[in-house]
């Protein structure tokens, strides 16, 4: 009698924590000791994506070889051998969606609880980035700050030379106009680095992108051995742009250049007007674009 008891007892023990396990809001599913399964909840079969009656007694690895070589693998057989519960976090192969593991060994296994913790992580990487802006943007304030105040000495004392500076000699007056120039560009940079820190959004305007195409070319290769082959026509229209930021990507992309091609060359910079139709699927909206194409 008190052997049948204590078997009730068992058995309703089993179905109470069967009922639990099929009603959590948590994953659930349990291996043997060959790694088959033996046991998948509902909300299990959701999150991997699979059915219990097609897993059931069948390999873990088999079934979802994705997990072969990654931290999942990694935890599970070290639960597995050292008999060690094992708590981590983890991504699916795509790094979108993350999991919280809760991994045990058992008497007959390995059990795990897991639960889709994809949007508490974003969450957190969103506060880390927002973070790391903030932090980079009091950095460049201070580092606009003091750059102004460096390029307001030197175009001063520019200013000043060229104001001294007998007309006769045309190649000084050259040289001080190019400084000048690049001083002025400094100062826009300076710019662009002050509204960063501020949060503030691009200084945009209509320019002239043919202008601003050469300007940029001639900054970027005065003192070096390559040469700009120009191909704008003269009609390419103005756009509403940041003329800082517009030159500051050429700045980045022809210096690239001069560093690929250390022994001299060809930097071919062109544009073109394009007209855009709506179509489905395309990047941008229909409209008038200029298409900037720079080449080494």
């Amino acid at each position: 009698a008190e052997r049948n008891q204590a078997r009730a007892a068992l058995e309703e023990s089993a179905r109470t924590t069967s009922e639990i396990l099929e009603k959590t809001m948590d994953g659930f599913f349990a291996v043997d000791h060959a790694w088959n399964f033996t046991y998948l909840n509902p909300e299990a079969e959701t999150l991997l994506g699979r059915r219990r009656a097609e897993v059931i007694g069948k390999e873990l690895w088999k079934e979802l070889p994705q997990l072969i070589g990654s931290p999942f693998e990694v935890n599970y057989r070290r639960v597995m051998t050292e008999q060690v519960p094992i708590e981590f976090e983890a991504s699916d192969a795509s790094g979108k969606v993350w999991f919280e593991m809760h991994a045990y060994p058992s008497g007959r296994g390995m059990s795990v609880f897991f639960r889709d913790v994809s949007e508490r992580k974003s969450i957190e990487e969103k506060r880390l980035t927002t973070s790391k802006l903030e932090s980079l943007g009091t950095l460049a304030g201070g580092i606009a700050h003091d750059l102004n105040n460096i390029l307001t000495v030197i175009s001063g004392n520019i200013g000043l030379a060229q104001i001294e500076a007998p007309s006769d000699p045309r190649s000084l007056l050259s040289y001080l106009s190019k400084a000048g120039q690049a001083a002025q560009h400094a100062a826009r940079l300076s710019g662009q680095l002050l509204t960063f820190s501020k949060g503030g959004a691009p200084l945009k305007r209509v320019a002239s992108v043919a202008e601003l195409l050469g300007r940029a070319a001639e900054f970027s290769l005065y003192g070096s051995n390559l040469r700009a082959e120009m191909d704008i026509p003269v009609d390419l229209w103005k756009a509403d742009v940041d003329p800082g930021q517009i030159e500051q990507v050429v700045n980045a992309l022809v210096i690239n250049a001069r560093e690929a091609m250390p022994h001299g060359g060809t930097v071919s910079i062109a544009a073109r007007n394009v007209e855009l139709e709506d179509k489905p699927g395309a990047l941008l909206p229909a409209g008038r674009y200029v298409k900037i194409t720079i080449a080494d």
